[in-house]
């Protein structure tokens, strides 16, 4: 599991949190197929998304379960 930020790039300065999930013993020389999860309205990357992310990186995926960060507070990265 790896925690990144990443500008969105619709021009309007939000900066985008997400946590990557790997498979077991992943090899970062190897490809494997990936899949951007997103949650429901009202969800956070933490619950839904982030449930499923976990699950389909235990079936071998690259997953990438994210949201936007709070302007109020760009550093906050919740685990």
């Amino acid at each position: 599991m790896s925690h990144v930020t990443f500008p969105n790039r619709n021009g309007q300065g939000i900066t985008m949190a997400a946590i990557v999930h790997f498979p077991p013993h992943f090899d970062e020389h190897k490809q494997y197929p990936a899949v951007v999860v997103s949650h429901p309205g009202g969800g956070v990357k933490e619950q839904t998304a982030g449930l499923y992310a976990r699950k389909l990186a235990e079936h071998g995926l690259v997953t990438i379960a994210y949201r936007d960060l709070d302007e109020e507070d760009p550093n906050e990265i919740a685990a």
